[in-house]
């Protein structure tokens, strides 16, 4: 970037970093290869222990553009996230994960769209999905149905957030990951938006959710830009724990955030209500997807359970709704709590057949 581009505004980079010895280096080259040079890079430490600290030591000795934070004690990336977020300087705001790397243009394509695109308070790119020790990558664009709902057929497109269903809608279809998106620094201070500290599944979807409330436009580039190593050892996919339970921590927090968010209005809640029911099917879907990949048939059925009892609280009619979804596979067995009890008795060689190929 030449000098006299300087005025462009400045991007806040924040990754969070827990004991990422062997692949922090390949993603800070990344960053610090972006074409769009008005960045800065906040590292925020997570108490590592694995020799971390001083990979991230020696890049900030090297580059004035990273600034290196520090826990003392692991809090999780939304605490790592948050202190980012109260020290960043940028008009905008972008998230990497310490595994992961992105593409050189991903910054200069995202910010002009920002720019380009009146009134757009959001930014996303597609992008690839791989796992490690694997080579090839998958891409992952845009929900059809969300191209579907814009008619688009270009490169970019531009969504405009203007009533309850186009909000949810967007909601219940974007991609619920933050680390593809640039933000504005600006929603995110006057609303005091922050993620959900303590928990460590879910917390990128609760803040983004809350996030659109607050924009009027969101604008989509159609090039997949950055990495994500979706099947990292230690993932929520590949592990299960409790922490599979936080999701609907989350989601019980964004249902109350979106009554309040309506307040008196009864009838904005309705018109949004049934997305919300969507996103929170959806997440049961994903787990009920992973199921193959673990032993532990009585915490699976403690999780199948718990989710069927947080759906019919909040949504009467949600296994209706999701026998509709069109992307939900085997929607007639997931919304039966018997055939599920058969389904999680059932061998996982058995299951991997009767699941979407990105889910194996």
């Amino acid at each position: 970037m030449e000098e006299s581009e300087s005025h462009y505004p400045l991007v806040s980079v924040i990754i969070p970093v827990f004991n990422a010895k062997r692949t922090i280096a390949a993603c800070l080259d990344s960053v610090l290869a972006q074409t769009y040079e008005a960045l800065e890079v906040l590292c925020i430490d997570d108490g590592s222990t694995d020799g971390t600290l001083k990979i991230l030591t020696g890049y900030a000795e090297k580059d004035p553009r990273i600034r290196l934070l520090r826990q003392q004690e692991n809090k999780g990336p939304a605490a790592a996230r948050n202190l980012g977020l109260s020290e960043a300087r940028g008009a905008y705001i972008g998230f990497v994960d310490a595994d992961d790397f992105i593409d050189p243009p991903l910054y200069e394509r995202l910010c002009a769209l920002l720019l380009r695109e009146e009134e757009a308070g959001l930014a996303v790119c597609e992008h690839y999905s791989f796992r490690e020790g694997d080579p090839g990558e998958r891409i992952v664009g845009f929900s059809e149905r969300l191209r579907e709902r814009v008619g688009a057929c270009g490169e970019s497109f531009d969504y405009l957030i203007d009533s309850p269903e186009r909000l949810g809608f967007l909601i219940a279809n974007i991609s619920d990951f933050i680390w593809d998106k640039v933000f504005d620094a600006a929603i995110i201070q006057g609303a005091g938006l922050r993620f959900p500290e303590g928990r460590t599944y879910g917390e990128d979807t609760l803040f983004l959710a809350e996030y659109l409330s607050h924009a009027r436009r969101a604008a989509f580039l159609g090039e997949p830009l950055y990495h994500y190593n979706a099947y990292s050892s230690g993932s929520i996919t590949n592990t299960m724990s409790n922490k599979w339970f936080d999701i609907y921590a989350n989601l019980g927090d964004l249902i109350e955030y979106y009554r309040d968010f309506y307040g008196g209005d009864a009838d904005g809640f309705e018109r949004i209500a049934p997305y919300l029911c969507d996103l929170s099917a959806r997440y049961y879907d994903r787990r009920a997807n992973a199921l193959h990949r673990h032993g532990d048939k009585r915490f699976q059925l403690r999780f199948v359970k718990y989710s069927f009892a947080f759906l019919s609280r909040h949504f009467p009619h949600w296994q209706a709704r999701m026998r509709k979804h069109p992307e939900i596979r085997l929607a007639g067995v997931k919304s039966r709590l018997f055939l599920m009890r058969l389904y999680i008795l059932a061998p996982n060689a058995l299951k991997r057949r009767f699941i979407p190929a990105k889910y194996r």
